[in-house]
């Protein structure tokens, strides 16, 4: 009878380099969503209505400034750039334009002048899912 040392068996090894890749990349997920969402909307005086409905995503927000300029995505732009822009996602969409979601955000200190010129716009084009942003006043 031999009486020898053991061999020890190794334990198997658990890689965590994979577990820890997919927390990090959930982390900047979570941390660049919020920030996204409020990259769309400029800080705006919004006229004080109680809406139908809240807010819900739309797929292009386009804020107008007290003195009129129309910001989408944090860039200038003109009513004619607005009406490409929404004609590429017209575009991207397969032309379905029931599919095209507007949100219109408009500071109440100024006219309306350039909402009704960028709402009569996007009519033409056929796109006739158009919001208008309000704030809801606190009871």
């Amino acid at each position: 009878m031999r009486l020898g040392k053991r061999r020890a068996t190794p334990l198997p090894e658990l890689n965590m380099t994979p577990m820890i890749d997919v927390v990090f990349q959930l982390l900047i997920f979570f941390m660049l969503v919020p920030h996204m969402t409020r990259v769309n909307k400029e800080l705006l005086e919004l006229p004080k209505l109680s809406g139908t409905e809240d807010q819900q995503e739309s797929a292009i927000t386009i804020n107008i400034t007290r003195d009129g300029q129309i910001i989408v995505t944090n860039e200038p732009r003109t009513v004619a750039g607005v009406v490409e822009m929404v004609s590429e996602e017209i575009r991207r969409l397969g032309g379905d334009r029931s599919r095209v979601k507007v949100l219109v955000r408009a500071d109440h200190r100024g006219t309306s002048r350039m909402v009704n010129q960028v709402v009569s716009a996007l009519a033409k084009l056929g796109v006739h899912q158009i919001r208008v942003g309000v704030e809801v006043p606190s009871r």
